[in-house]
């Protein structure tokens, strides 16, 4: 028994027994139930479905968009603070994995000593000066008879999955910032044109009024009308130029780039809202990663109740010691220098005042607090599902209306020019339709813009394409 290996086969062999015979106290965790809505069409995904995967954004066909997403995902500060806290829940899992295993422990002690000759006792022992050279190996083990480190790793690896989720919750959050800001940024462009043309235009009509004014033709209140049109429409240029530089600012802000380093060249919009699926994914809430991280968190929040509960009952720890001891090199590894030892050690708590008890309570109370946050996430997913899927449908009727709306307007305008030109109406009917006919322009833009928005949002209320059973397969970067 003196040999080393029967002293680490005797302790591998109790602990395997100790182990496999131990039980798990705290409740087995159970995945919640969440419940189908009715209010819209659901249906089985389909392997061909119309729902966008994986670069979602793609959808639009627009390759500056294209570029900004992957500039963010790669640079985005923010993002990497989500990374970093994914890279400590991978080593807090390895930590939990380490602790299911014996711990090994070489140490080499050297000790240059002198006793005292007045130590005392019964006789007086002479002083004695020597050297001490002493090499061991030590095993350690925790044994965990009542599931207290299985349940921390549990808890560990689904704190792991959670953070994963919350990377991906982050990451399509960004990517849908970045799109929002982007489509922000090109309907700015799209209005500036417009109000550059109407600018030119208006301009033109106040210099005609004048003319006609000193000429007895007009009056007055047509030239301070037409006066009045042209400043309000250079005011409202300024401010859409103000808005795309915001837009673009916020871009850079996204991308980690400085606004001062950072451009997005004018361009027309290419990019189209996309349509109203047929009907909804019955996994919906597997797609939300902010779901699944909630769900995750709940997961782990079981385990700890586990982890909590077993530090009611005994503890046992075997330990063990082989190695040598001497006073001299040439002496340490001979046989009568060897030394070694064995045994458990079992830690009963009696009396903590309570604390261990509201640990347990406390741990419980997390575990609720999960749970009911996983609820308001689920509500959460399915409301924001709904005010999107509502936006883009009533978003896409207002602009069908106000397309119409344009045509009229743009007819009333040139029936005005043409009935004033005859004489048959004043030029404040004339500047009145152009006012309309700018007005409307500008708000089906604005709209437009509303409706990319809510694109953007109901891509993300239905989770861009991402799916929980892909959670461990992500491709999640390190910042190790």
């Amino acid at each position: 028994m003196g040999c080393p290996s029967l002293l680490f086969s005797y302790l591998a062999i109790a602990a395997a027994l100790l182990y496999c015979g131990g039980c798990m106290v705290g409740p087995d965790y159970k995945k919640p139930e969440s419940p189908i809505p009715l209010a819209w069409n659901w249906k089985t995904p389909e392997p061909k479905d119309d729902l966008p995967k994986g670069p979602w954004w793609k959808i639009f066909q627009d390759p500056v968009l294209c570029t900004l997403e992957e500039k963010a995902t790669e640079a985005n500060p923010t993002l990497k603070i989500v990374v970093a806290q994914v890279d400590a829940a991978r080593a807090s899992v390895w930590s939990a994995q380490g602790a299911l295993l014996p711990g090994v422990n070489a140490q080499y002690q050297y000790t240059h000593f002198k006793t005292s000759a007045n130590q005392p006792g019964s006789r007086a022992l002479p002083s004695i000066t020597g050297n001490l050279h002493a090499p061991t190996v030590g095993l350690t083990y925790e044994v965990d008879l009542w599931g207290q480190i299985r349940r921390g790793l549990e808890s560990a690896e689904a704190n792991l999955d959670s953070n994963l989720a919350a990377y991906q919750n982050a990451l399509l959050t960004l990517q849908a910032q970045v799109a929002s800001q982007y489509f922000l940024l090109r309907i700015a462009d799209a209005e500036s044109k417009l109000l550059e043309k109407a600018v030119e235009i208006l301009a033109k009509n106040l210099t005609l009024v004048q003319t006609q004014k000193k000429a007895g033709l007009n009056d007055s209140l047509a030239e301070a009308q037409a006066e009045t049109i042209l400043q309000s429409t250079t005011a409202s240029l300024t401010e859409k130029r103000r808005q795309r530089f915001a837009a673009q600012n916020t871009l850079a802000l996204l991308c980690g780039e400085t606004a001062s380093t950072f451009n997005v060249e004018e361009a027309p919009i290419i990019a189209r809202p996309i349509e109203i699926p047929a009907g909804l994914p019955s996994t919906l809430l597997e797609r939300r990663p902010d779901v699944a991280s909630a769900e995750r968190a709940l997961q782990a929040a079981s385990a700890q109740i586990g982890v909590a509960y077993a530090n009611l009952f005994p503890n046992i720890s075997l330990t063990g010691q082989y190695g040598y001891a001497s006073g001299s090199t040439h002496t340490l590894f001979s046989p009568s220098s060897n030394l070694w030892s064995y045994g458990p050690t079992v830690t009963l708590p009696l009396f903590q005042g309570g604390r261990l008890w509201a640990n347990m309570k406390s741990a419980e109370a997390a575990y609720h607090g999960a749970q009911a946050n996983y609820q308001a996430t689920v509500i959460q997913a399915f409301t924001d599902v709904e005010n999107a899927l509502k936006d883009v449908y009533y978003y896409k009727e207002t602009i069908q209306a106000l397309k119409k709306a344009v045509g009229a307007a743009q007819t009333s305008a040139k029936l005005s020019q043409m009935l004033y030109s005859r004489g048959l109406v004043n030029y404040l009917q004339v500047i009145d339709s152009e006012r309309t006919a700018i007005i409307t322009d500008i708000s089906t833009l604005d709209v437009l813009a509303l409706r990319f928005l809510a694109s953007v949002q109901l891509i993300k209320a239905l989770g861009g394409g991402w799916n929980v059973t892909d959670l461990r397969d992500e491709a999640v970067p390190t910042l190790f």
